[in-house]
């Protein structure tokens, strides 16, 4: 459209800027809204030794859940890092409104032996 606009402005013909570069930005487009929803998770389930990530283009199409082995959960501040199989999901704390309760779920379904210490009341 920049193209087609700048040929408009300098008096030459638009026809090739919208007869090919208009369906083109729509086809490029289409297709990264398409890979974005079916990579950004948006939900994260986790049980004992196994999580289940779903994206959004899986919430939305009320996708069963898919559990696999949980290799490894790692905290540093500010993200949770969450290995599954071969590749690892990274979770940044502004991403997820509930982190916390992520961050404690993650890490006792890794470790699901260790105790939650629970506060004394006194």
């Amino acid at each position: 459209m920049i193209g087609a606009t700048a040929a408009a402005l300098q008096e030459h013909q638009v026809w090739g800027y919208l007869v090919w570069g208009l369906p083109s930005a729509l086809v490029i487009a289409t297709l990264w809204t398409h890979f974005r929803l079916s990579s950004l998770p948006a939900e994260i389930h986790v049980r004992p030794g196994q999580v289940a990530i779903q994206s959004i283009q899986d919430v939305l199409r009320e996708q069963p859940l898919d559990w696999h082995p949980l290799n490894n959960v790692q905290v540093s501040p500010g993200e949770l890092e969450i290995s599954v199989g071969w590749s690892t999901e990274i979770c940044q704390q502004q991403d997820w409104p509930n982190y916390p309760q992520l961050r404690e779920a993650a890490q006792h379904a890794f470790r699901p032996h260790e105790s939650i210490p629970l506060s004394r009341r006194g």
